[in-house]
């Protein structure tokens, strides 16, 4: 496995867009809420696989600001639920969406720490 690289070919700005973030509250509630894009940035990703050609990919991601680690991709950010919105803009239609794909993390999650030989 070579690994993975993903290169920035291209920033745009991203004025009045916000990525949208979710996590569970203790009381089971979902909290909904947003963090304001930086840029826009045309990416290409390379998937180098062992024995086989490198597979490139090209897309568009938000970038954001992400606490001491800098600008980073909205995908590599913890809670980021895929999914961009305007500056402003009703949550509560992405509410169903961002609630199951959380729910799927945490079970994922869950299920990693379960596997983990370590803790037997």
């Amino acid at each position: 496995m070579h690994g993975d690289t993903m290169t920035i070919q291209q920033l745009i700005p991203a004025t009045g867009w916000c990525a949208l973030f979710a996590r569970h509250l203790d009381t089971g509630e979902l909290h909904l809420w947003t963090e304001p894009l930086i840029a826009w940035a045309l990416v290409q990703e390379t998937f180098a696989e062992e024995g086989e050609d490198d597979a490139i990919e090209q897309s568009v991601v938000g970038l954001g600001a992400y606490g001491v680690q800098g600008v980073v991709p909205c995908p590599q950010m913890g809670g980021f639920v895929l999914t961009y919105v305007r500056d402003g803009e009703d949550l509560e239609p992405h509410r169903t969406m961002a609630d199951a794909l959380i729910t799927s993390w945490e079970k994922r999650d869950r299920g990693e720490r379960d596997d983990d030989p370590s803790r037997n």
